[in-house]
Order: C-alpha cells, then structure tokens, then sequence
C-alpha cells in the first residue's frame, strides 16, 4: 500500500453525479404574433431555475413559421437566411450578438456542411435541398414551418458543456432581427 493511500485513488474520492432531466418548454414570442420582414422577434427565457442549463447547441430549437406570398429559392443558408441579427441579452448585458446572421451561416454551410447531412431528413427541418448547394424551391401561397438551432453564436461554441446557466435572478431574452425576403429568397 502506497504511503498516500486513498488519496490518488479517484474513484474513492469522486462525488456521485447529480440526476439530470430533460425538460420540453414551448415559448411564444413576447413581441407579437406575426412578422414581416426587418422585425423584431423577441423570446423570454425565464431565470431564477437553480441548477438548471440550456443547451444552446442541441437542445434549443426556434420554431420560425413562414407564409410565402411570392414563389422562390432559399438561399444557400436555407431558412437561415431569414435572420439577419440574432442577441442573447439578459439584464440589460449582450451575451451575444451576431450581426450578418444569414451571411456567416452561408459560410459555415458551403464550408463545413457535410454531403451525409444535406442527404438526411434532418435538413428538411431547416429548408435545406439535398446534395445542392441551395435552398428549397418555394411556391406562392405556401406555408412551412422550420425548426433552427443557433448554431453560429458563441453560446452555442462556448466550453466545456456549452450549456447557458439559467439561474440568474434575471431572464434571458432571444432576440431575431429579420431578413427582407429580397435577401432571403432569390
């Protein structure tokens, strides 16, 4: 037995991990019900939830409903290319603010998008077309709904766990500047 014991035995001394929970909440947007194009869309994510953290990468999706009254292409950037300013602000402080929104997802899409993903089922969340380096063709009348995760933010990159602590007293407001459909769509 060495003359330190236990002590350079990990598992003797690790604590025991905390339970964990997954839990599904759906917010409305605070700032109305429809958006035309150059609005503000605004999210309210409630504080004061001791020991709880957001997923901003895997585990947060907007839900981003659109009627089309013209007929179209998405950018290459998919529905991505509707946003044009996301913010994280919680009392007052930015925690995050991407301008050019749509121009940095098209980036990241020609760059590091895999030709696997643009064949899944997953991008037709997000109105990606498959193996082309475009949108989804759009007709006039149309409503769609599409699921985006704020991928290109640097919540969303941030370590170890990129997780946002939600215990603060105060609550943390999404906010979505929009795109005008000239720039959106082709």
């Amino acid at each position: 037995m060495s003359k330190l014991g236990d002590k350079l035995n990990f598992n003797s001394m690790k604590s025991s991990a905390m339970d964990t929970k997954s839990v599904t909440s759906h917010i409305p947007p605070r700032s109305g019900v429809e958006f035309a194009s150059g609005s503000v869309i605004e999210f309210e994510l409630s504080g004061n939830r001791e020991r709880e953290f957001l997923d901003v990468n895997n585990n947060m999706k907007i839900k981003l409903p659109v009627k089309y009254v013209g007929a179209g292409t998405l950018d290459r950037c998919a529905a991505y290319g509707f946003i044009s300013k996301i913010e994280f602000i919680q009392n007052g402080t930015v925690l995050t603010s991407v301008s050019k929104y749509n121009v940095l997802m098209t980036a990241l899409t020609d760059l590091q998008m895999s030709t696997d993903y643009r064949g899944s089922q997953g991008r037709l969340l997000e109105g990606f077309e498959a193996d082309s380096l475009r949108g989804e063709i759009v007709t006039t009348g149309t409503t769609r709904t599409y699921y985006l995760s704020p991928l290109a933010c640097d919540l969303a990159m941030t370590t170890p766990h990129r997780s946002l602590y939600l215990g603060s007293s105060a609550n943390i407001v999404i906010r979505l500047t929009l795109e005008s459909d000239a720039v959106a769509l082709q």
